[in-house]
């Protein structure tokens, strides 16, 4: 009879247990980053920051990613070698950091960059939401580029992701060029 009782409050004590993971799931929809132009990057011996248009949505102990979304440079003379890539430079970089602290037009790092990024070439900010078990529960999808930020859904699930609508991120990013008709007599 010892046994039963003890077994008894287990299974109580497990359910209780699993029922809270289960309130503890986070439903998604729409946009779930925050975005910052990232405008210069100060770095010392003792800290690094990133001087940003707005700070809104970044807080002191959150994962971001930071990423170069320009910069490459390309052949612009008007013949067949035209959009090729000559060098990439810093173009695609991207790494996870963690948000030391924040004020009102700057973010410290608590840690040093590992790779080099140029602030001109279209340098963003995106918080990196961390979730357990999330549900998306109506289409995610990321802020629209608008020239400066946007256009990246990012998030990590340590758990469960349950996939109830669609992440779309589909012409969200760059802009592309116009389209332009040409007549056989031009």
């Amino acid at each position: 009879r010892g046994y039963l009782i003890k077994i008894g409050l287990l299974l109580c004590l497990l359910g209780t247990v699993w029922t809270s993971d289960l309130q503890a799931q986070d439903s998604l929809s729409n946009v779930i980053n925050s975005y910052a132009r990232v405008t210069a990057i100060q770095s010392s011996t003792c800290a690094v920051s990133l001087e940003v248009e707005d700070t809104t949505g970044f807080q002191k102990g959150m994962d971001a990613i930071i990423l170069q979304m320009k910069g490459a440079v390309m052949t612009e003379s008007n013949d067949a070698d035209f959009g090729n890539i000559e060098d990439t430079l810093s173009l695609g970089r991207y790494e996870r950091i963690r948000l030391d602290s924040v004020s009102e037009n700057e973010i410290f790092l608590f840690v040093d960059l590992v790779n080099e990024y140029d602030p001109a070439g279209k340098l963003q900010l995106i918080t990196l939401p961390v979730y357990q078990t999330a549900i998306v529960v109506d289409t995610l999808r990321p802020a629209p580029w608008d020239g400066a930020t946007g256009g990246v859904i990012a998030l990590e699930v340590t758990d469960s992701l349950f996939l109830n609508a669609p992440i779309i991120a589909s012409g969200m990013g760059f802009r592309g060029g116009e389209a332009k008709t040409v007549s056989p007599n031009d």
